[in-house]
């Protein structure tokens, strides 16, 4: 059974429209949004390895846990804006030829990608630094603290 109309199921891909209407949206994000079942993991969401971007599994399967702070910050830098239904969400990398103003560029883009959790009271951006790994490539990290921490040294975040 096939019409016309369809876009999935037994219609080729691309034959008729899949959607309609606006995107869906959420508001900015507040909690941690991967969470974990109590007593499950070290943590209150789960930890996601930045190399693999994949769920973090001790021996016997089970996802090991990271707080829900570094959790934000880890999407609010690997995901691409404009990319899922929190509008604000994530971060607007510079691309292209690599350029002399690419360490400004790069620290605009995690200001941006990080204030909604800064005006939240929740971090502190402390430095960005890029480091050129190759004639095409760059090593961002991202020192951040969480608010109220005792933690002398800062987190980083390599991208």
């Amino acid at each position: 059974m096939s019409t016309s109309n369809l876009g999935l199921g037994l219609c080729p891909c691309g034959s008729s429209i899949a959607g309609f209407g606006q995107p869906a949206t959420s508001p900015p994000v507040t909690a941690a949004l991967l969470a974990l079942a109590n007593g499950q993991g070290q943590g209150d969401c789960a930890a996601i390895d930045p190399v693999t971007q994949d769920f973090v599994l001790d021996a016997n399967g089970n996802k090991l846990g990271m707080s829900s702070l570094d959790q934000m910050v880890y999407l609010a830098l690997f995901t691409t804006l404009g990319s899922c239904i929190v509008a604000d969400q994530g971060i607007d990398w510079p691309t292209g030829v690599i350029r002399d103003n690419v360490i400004q560029q790069n620290k605009i883009a995690v200001q941006n990608a990080l204030a909604p959790l800064i005006k939240q009271g929740l971090l502190t951006l402390v430095a960005v630094k890029t480091t050129r790994t190759g004639p095409n490539s760059l090593l961002r990290q991202v020192y951040w603290k969480p608010v109220g921490s005792a933690q002398l040294a800062p987190h980083v975040t390599s991208i």
